[in-house]
């Protein structure tokens, strides 16, 4: 699953400084060890998607064997996704099993998240992690949302 890195960073690292302020008082700290954290989490997540992209990219990653899903395709195709998927796994689709991705496609295009982040808590903002995470954008969800529009 890819999802965009402007939802999934700060999503990350408000998961880690949860338990980093339960236990150890995180955003009481001094502000200049507290920010050199934040840069390294956020460095290291981003590496952690150019991992992933570099492997994929150069073919260290069998694309026969890894199904990769962009999120908003998930959201706003489901079904057409998973007639993808489960010929990639080489399952068939009986007609009961098409009836109910058809049914679970309708209540996923209505999903919205309520998650919300401040991105200046962690010091980051919109434009930067897009212009870091590029990559991302190009290979995964970009070409995800083209091939989205052509299914409405």
């Amino acid at each position: 699953m890819v999802r965009d890195p402007v939802s999934v960073i700060p999503s990350t690292m408000s998961l880690v400084s949860g338990p980093l302020q339960a236990r150890f008082g995180f955003w009481d700290l001094d502000s200049d060890l507290r920010d050199m954290y934040l840069e390294r989490l956020y460095v290291g997540l981003v590496d952690l998607y150019r991992g992933f992209h570099d492997d994929w990219t150069s073919g260290a990653i069998d694309k026969e064997k890894v199904f990769v899903c962009a999120y908003p395709r998930l959201m706003g195709d489901f079904d057409n996704l998973m007639l993808e998927l489960f010929d990639f796994i080489g399952e068939d689709v009986t007609p009961e099993l098409r009836s109910e991705l058809a049914e679970m496609a309708e209540s996923q295009r209505g999903h919205k998240s309520g998650h919300k982040y401040d991105l200046g808590k962690f010091n980051l903002d919109e434009a930067r992690i897009r212009r870091d995470c590029a990559f991302v954008y190009t290979t995964f969800l970009n070409p995800a949302e083209e091939a989205l529009k052509e299914t409405v």
